[in-house]
């Protein structure tokens, strides 16, 4: 009976027929709510609200789920969608007390950790960063194996980094990439650490971990760890190497506009360098045309102008 209820309703929304859903998921549990699945199709309810972004109808509804079905598996579910959609209604303190929620009092919830992060996104966006490392500091301790605690310490180090505490930023995304190497938050955590280390000058620390990047990654993480490798050979005078790494970016990252064009820019800077200066214009114009207005075809223009 549920797979028969749960496909006609999935038809429902996929004709973009979603009040058809809705009211075959009322009527039904109206007539069948003692049923041990009658809780899974309520529950569908909330998603289709939210998946059509009526954010306060999807709350009311997780709201009545978690009245009419209190030990129910989907729980700790209701209450963290009650979070996101009062997170997207910008009804902040409510978000936070439910995902607080999910956090406090279903540690073992697969959404324990997401409602970590999420409140800590929240505290990040308005600022109150010491709020935002009491949350991260508290989930690492109590979701030490998650399969999510690479991700909780990113954030953390990440929260570290915006609060202006460089030191503590640095040893949490070290930790990271040290105990958690197998994730992606790893590779992140060298990048930031490379940034560190590049604004810092200490540009030899920071091509080893930008090259580790940029020679095992072919994604936008890779295209910005290969920007940075070459801005740090560039802004050592090694101009040959820092064009090679420029060039790669254009070979192996050109789907990567931002990088490519930001690369493309640095190469006319090189050739500057070399004093080859009809090179140098050749690379100015190529970003001249493909951002004509923008901030960087306006540093370009202004280049190209200057050996002009």
């Amino acid at each position: 009976v549920f797979d028969a209820v749960n496909g006609i309703q999935y038809c429902y929304v996929a004709q973009n027929q979603d009040d058809k859903a809705i009211k075959l998921i009322d009527e039904f549990v109206s007539k069948n709510p003692g049923l041990s699945f009658s809780d899974q199709i309520f529950f569908k309810k909330g998603e289709i609200y939210y998946s059509q972004a009526s954010y306060e109808k999807a709350k009311t509804s997780y709201k009545e789920f978690a009245s009419g079905y209190p030990k129910s598996e989907l729980i700790a579910d209701a209450y963290y969608w009650i979070g996101k959609s009062a997170q997207n209604l910008n009804q902040f303190d409510e978000a936070i007390f439910n995902f607080n929620r999910v956090f406090d009092s279903y540690p073992n919830s697969e959404l324990a950790a997401a409602s970590v992060i999420e409140m800590g996104n929240i505290y990040n966006q308005q600022k109150k960063y010491d709020l935002a490392l009491a949350v991260y500091d508290k989930g690492s301790e109590k979701l030490s194996n998650s399969p999510q605690i690479a991700e909780i310490l990113f954030m953390r180090a990440t929260t570290y980094a915006n609060s202006g505490d460089i030191i503590n930023a640095y040893q949490v995304f070290d930790e990271i990439v040290q105990y958690h190497r197998e994730t992606v938050f790893a590779d992140r955590s060298k990048f930031e650490i490379g940034l560190i280390e590049y604004s810092a000058r200490r540009y030899d620390n920071a091509v080893v971990y930008l090259r580790s990047l940029g020679d095992s990654r072919t994604d936008e993480l890779g295209a910005k760890a290969q920007f940075y490798l070459g801005m740090s050979l560039f802004e050592q005078g090694k101009t040959g190497e820092a064009i090679s790494a420029f060039v790669r970016v254009r070979t192996v990252y050109s789907s990567y506009g931002e990088w490519l064009s930001r690369s493309t820019l640095m190469l006319g800077d090189c050739y500057i360098k070399l004093k080859d200066f009809e090179k140098a214009r050749q690379f100015y114009r190529d970003v001249i045309a493909k951002h004509r207005g923008d901030e960087i075809g306006r540093s370009a223009q202004k280049k190209l102008r200057e050996i002009e």
